[in-house]
């Protein structure tokens, strides 16, 4: 239900890095958070300190020495600015921040002025719909009333004949601010976020942020809480109660709203977790845990629950623990009690009706709503377009596909017409942007199968306004009242009759922010426009120099490579492998991520140094121009960025009993820290954000567990476990808990094709065809050791006709990693 993965997070990363690095203490931010808190560290030997786990969400751990003077006042002043350093990642890396022209036409909040002669539906329990006069004062509602006197200078605009209703509130959401516009000319005000990277989700709560862009208020919880697999490569994985006592002091520390929890969290994990969220005024929503019942969970303390599917019953007697029973297997005659019981405990549902609702719709894949989607969302939509094409074609699979699908969205409907009579608290949440979701239209539609299944259009706008904003503690919004936040739709439909007119509604007030159809239609456009040239950039070939080449070194291979994520191309490099002096490799690359609307072209320089396979030294250096008004990578408006050209460095070198890593601002160094293991590879991702990664992984001669080198949020080093498998097909499979990295070479150790693959994300690093020159020699060939295919014990298959019992080789690629698929990587 909730897919949407993050993507490259290297462009935010390095990005957050030189927005902050000028600021030495926020440079460590999440670090010193951490270590405040007593968060995890890694033992010198390399083992995790007791009680300690993962840092960045994984099992990495950041491992640190503070330059001196770093200590807990230091810590203490970094946990103060947690809220201003943080920088955007994964598919958000595609967002456009307000331009110069969308900042004029939001504007700031004008003074004072009055909405007259519109129905007011205030949905303040109790009050009636009636013709009204709203003041609205900067950002709030100063006074409403039949008779209302003006102060003297209040604009007045005439709304007679429409309805006022407050802004939308859509409570599920993978928030990407590239989707601001389409929630706000939609009339969705607020939106509720499952997470993502924590200190980039503190960077888009701060008003500075939201008022410079016209997006909607932001609810978020700032990271997934998982257990191993993940759902996500950017969920946090707690393994005990330290765990959960850590981070959630890291969420509570940089303003999260909430606790999401995702189905693997561990369910004896949930009792302490809920207790300290509590402890921490915040509530816990998410998916059901596996192994766990809707009351077991409700017990600890869970407040709220994202799916219908919360309602499916526990089977113990199965031979999978965690098995339940389908929708096929649930009776509608029991969900009347069901839902009464529910209401009775107070907790809450986000039925996501849109989520079987979307399986029935036909899909046009030329649909005007691809305008508005960069290459990501897109290439996903149209992936599942071509699945659903597939199974509805076969004669077999269609009928029945059509038959399950409709028999499931009829339950689910059932059962939420069971729990609104119920009077359980039900908060609408659209899941945009899954595929066939568009955000702010998802809201829309879910809202229409709410009606579709006998709740009434009113009751569904109450829900989606002033019950969402209870259910979320947003005690300002959610109605039209004195005081609160001027979130208000003016439209042309009664909304006791019908939701459509909210669809597209006459004028948004965001915030205070008055935006008439003039405006809205105008966000629209420019959006679309800026996807149209994103799209003309991707094909735009690359100019890129060589990188630097060691005095004396001996050129042994060469080329070009492109990294793409579900058609985008968001990189392109050129590499060079030279053989050294003493005989150590160097493997080095120049990287460049091209513009992209209001995101400025950055270069990168990623050399590694390797001594018998090993890892001997590294060092990266990033340049980027920032210009005074670049909106990418500022905080709050006094916390801006410096611009000019920032050149940042960091390098690592191997002493032979730990690695000291040094990351250099502009000349000025910003501390050391140590690594007390050796790693094999240093990479700007997981394992995929650059070909240096494969051509070293291809000199390692060993497989089974290892360990490497990735950036955290300020580019601080981090450690990666990685499971390393030879595969009898040629190819090298390196596994970590956020992915499977599937890599072929040639007989030259070029890994001509590089496969990433997460749940929801598919990167690609491919050579440039006819690129490579080996300078007439063998090139750089892999060093590890291609096992043979496994061949089945004798008795284990028929005999051969001579009855030798001989049996062919397998095919190893559908093993690799542990896919479950053939990698075509």
């Amino acid at each position: 239900m909730f897919a949407m993965i993050a993507s490259n997070s290297l462009r935010s990363r390095v990005a957050g890095a030189l927005a902050t690095a000028a600021r030495p203490l926020a440079s460590t931010l999440l670090a010193a958070v951490l270590v405040a808190a007593g968060g995890p560290t890694l033992a010198l030997d390399g083992a995790p300190a007791s009680g300690s786990s993962a840092s960045n969400a994984t099992s990495a751990a950041v491992v640190e020495q503070e330059p001196a003077g770093r200590g807990a006042a230091a810590q203490e002043t970094a946990r103060e600015e947690a809220g201003d350093d943080a920088q955007e990642s994964g598919p958000e890396v595609t967002r456009r921040l307000a331009g110069a022209d969308d900042a004029a036409l939001l504007g700031p909040p004008q003074r004072r002025y009055a909405l007259v002669g519109a129905t007011v539906h205030s949905m303040v329990p109790g009050v009636e719909p009636a013709v009204m006069t709203v003041l609205v004062n900067g950002d709030r509602i100063d006074a409403i009333g039949v008779d209302l006197e003006l102060p003297l200078g209040t604009e007045r605009i005439d709304v007679s004949g429409k309805h006022l209703v407050p802004g939308l509130v859509d409570g599920l959401v993978t928030y990407d601010p590239q989707h601001d516009e389409l929630y706000v000319t939609s009339g969705v005000t607020t939106v509720r976020d499952t997470g993502g990277n924590p200190s980039v989700r503190a960077q888009l709560k701060q008003p500075q942020f939201r008022d410079r862009v016209p997006g909607p208020f932001l609810v978020t919880a700032g990271a997934v809480l998982d257990g191993s697999p993940p759902v996500s490569p950017t969920a946090v994985i707690l393994r005990s109660e330290g765990d959960v006592d850590n981070f959630l002091m890291l969420l509570a520390n940089i303003e999260m709203d909430y606790a999401c929890v995702m189905p693997n969290l561990d369910p004896t994990l949930l009792v302490p977790l809920c207790a300290k969220a509590r402890e921490l005024d915040m509530d816990v929503w998410g998916m059901l845990l596996r192994g766990a019942s809707l009351d077991e969970c409700i017990a600890a303390g869970q407040r709220g629950f994202f799916g219908l599917e919360a309602f499916l019953p526990f089977v113990e007697s199965t031979e999978d623990p965690f098995d339940r029973i389908g929708w096929d297997g649930l009776k509608a005659f029991g969900f009347p009690l069901l839902s009464e019981k529910f209401a009775e405990s107070g907790a809450a549902v986000v039925p996501v009706m849109i989520e079987t609702g979307r399986l029935l719709r036909e899909v046009d894949t030329s649909a005007p709503e691809y305008d508005y989607l960069d290459f990501y969302y897109s290439a996903l939509w149209l992936d599942d377009a071509a699945l659903r094409t597939e199974l509805l074609a076969d004669e077999d699979v269609g009928p029945k596909y059509r038959e399950r699908a409709t028999a499931q969205h009829e339950k689910r409907g059932a059962l939420l017409a069971a729990l609104a009579e119920a009077g359980a608290e039900i908060v609408p949440g659209s899941s945009a942007p899954n595929p066939w979701i568009m955000p702010g239209w998802g809201l829309h539609d879910e809202l229409a199968y709410f009606v579709e299944f006998g709740v009434a259009p009113y009751e569904a706008l109450r829900m989606a306004t002033v019950g969402a904003a209870g259910a979320l503690r947003l005690e300002d919004r959610g109605a039209i009242a004195m005081g609160k936040i001027a979130d208000l739709l003016v439209v042309d439909g009664d909304p006791r009759e019908s939701l459509a007119s909210l669809r597209r509604p006459e004028q948004v007030v965001v915030r205070g922010r008055r935006l008439v159809r003039e405006d809205l239609d105008a966000l629209l456009e420019r959006l679309a426009g800026r996807l149209a040239l994103a799209r003309t950039e991707n094909d735009r070939p690359l100019e890129i120099d060589a990188p630097e080449r060691p005095e004396g070194a001996a050129v042994v291979l060469a080329g070009r490579a492109t990294s793409s994520e579900y058609g985008q191309r968001y990189q392109g490099e050129r590499f060079e492998v030279t053989r050294l002096e003493d005989g150590r490799v160097h493997v080095a690359s120049r990287l460049l991520q091209p513009s992209r609307g209001q995101f400025p072209e950055r270069q990168f320089e990623f050399s590694q140094v390797l001594d018998g396979g090993w890892l001997d030294s590294f060092e990266i250096r990033v340049t980027m121009v920032l210009e005074d008004e670049e909106p990418d990578i500022v905080g709050p408006v006094e916390a801006a960025a410096p611009s000019g050209t920032q050149t940042l460095v960091v390098r690592g070198l191997w002493t032979g009993t730990r690695f000291n890593v040094e990351r250099v601002l502009n000349g000025q160094s910003l501390g050391t820290r140590t690594i007390a293991q050796r790693p094999v590879a240093a990479t700007l991702d997981p394992v995929h954000d650059t070909i240096t990664c494969p051509l070293v992984l291809g000199q390692y001669p060993k497989d089974g567990e290892a360990v490497g080198i990735i950036f955290g949020e300020m580019m601080e080093p981090v450690l990666w476990r990685w499971l390393i498998r030879n595969n009898p097909d040629g190819t090298r499979s390196i596994a970590s808990e956020s992915g499977v990295f599937h890599v072929r070479y040639d007989e030259r150790g070029v890994p001509v094709r590089s496969l990433y693959v997460s749940s929801g994300s598919r990167a690609l690093l491919d050579v440039v065809e006819g690129s490579v020159r080996d300078f007439g020699g063998a090139g750089l060939p892999v060093r590890f050791e291609t096992p043979a295919a496994e061949v089945p014990a004798e008795g284990d298959v028929p005999a051969t006709e001579e009855g030798s019992g001989e049996g062919g080789s397998g095919e190893g690629g559908a093993e690799s990693g542990g896919t479950g698929e053939k990698s075509d990587g």
